[in-house]
């Protein structure tokens, strides 16, 4: 893994680091533009799916009763535009074959980020047809992800249904409060009707927990990647999360690049730094 040696020359790399702009035009193991905007579509995809979770909770949490406990949350585009929002949580054996049940419900406006409706139900109720095959996939793919040794719970989830029918499901590990962690994640396919794991993808083989900053600063924050050359769609939608980490820095084997509070990643140019120790994972100070 590439690093920089010493705290002081490190941190001084990345202040430069973060205001390069992009490299030429041509030059070596550079991807193309349309992975880059690829990866950051999907990024903002998932940062919104977050999101819209979020905020309807913390509706939920200003009316009478507060929000419901709720173990997986599924997140649904409307035709009309927007999600809808679909919180359940363990039902008591026998009481579903699934084993869950709907405990509230939300509509949520993606481009004004604005809450429509949140409402938690008088009581439990089974979840609509529509939604068995995601959570088929979900029981799934947490069953499978469980057991293997990389897996670091707790993992908050995520899943879409892609234009081919098939549905991706994101697992995405959490630190403690105040800690953004970058690795421990994975995007998983399923099939259509959620009984099948078509591939599995680790996308990262390391864990960096990175200190939230409550301001923005100039001097970046940063985590390496052992393998794989580019940053990860988790990686845009952590920062568009926490957009105070911007600017930071992906360091790869062979590519540096700097994602935005936008979201947006600029290719730096070839890694260069010479090896070094491993980094605290906590990012420039």
């Amino acid at each position: 893994m590439s690093l920089i040696r010493s705290r002081a020359s490190r941190a001084a790399v990345l202040v430069l680091l973060a205001g390069l702009p992009p490299a030429a035009a041509g030059a070596q193991d550079r991807p193309s533009e349309e992975s880059l905007r690829a990866i950051e579509a999907s990024g903002r995809r998932l940062a919104s799916y977050r999101e819209a979770v979020e905020r309807c909770v913390a509706k939920m949490r200003e009316q009478p009763g507060g929000a419901p406990e709720s173990d997986i949350q599924i997140v649904v585009p409307k035709r009309a535009g927007g999600s809808h929002i679909t919180f359940t949580r363990k039902a008591a054996p026998g009481q579903t074959n699934l084993g869950l049940l709907m405990v509230a419900e939300a509509d949520f406006d993606d481009a004004s980020g604005v809450v429509d409706h949140a409402l938690g139900l008088p009581e439990p109720k089974p979840l609509p047809a529509v939604l068995l095959p995601y959570v088929k996939a979900l029981q799934l793919v947490a069953g499978v992800v469980a057991s293997r040794p990389d897996a670091k719970p707790p993992l908050v989830t995520s899943i879409f249904k892609e234009k081919d029918r098939g549905l991706t499901v994101y697992l995405q590990s959490q630190a403690g409060e105040g800690i953004v962690r970058f690795g421990g994640d994975f995007r998983v396919k399923a099939s259509p009707d959620g009984q099948m794991v078509v591939g599995i993808e680790p996308l990262h083989a390391n864990v960096t927990d990175v200190a939230a900053r409550a301001v923005a600063s100039s001097q970046p924050t940063l985590h390496m990647h052992e393998s794989g050359d580019i940053p990860t769609d988790t990686d845009v939608a952590l920062v568009l999360s926490h957009p105070t980490l911007a600017p930071h820095l992906v360091l790869t084997p062979s590519s540096m690049y700097r994602i935005d509070a936008s979201g947006s990643i600029t290719w730096l140019g070839p890694n260069q730094a010479p090896p070094g120790p491993k980094p605290s994972g906590k990012g420039a100070p």
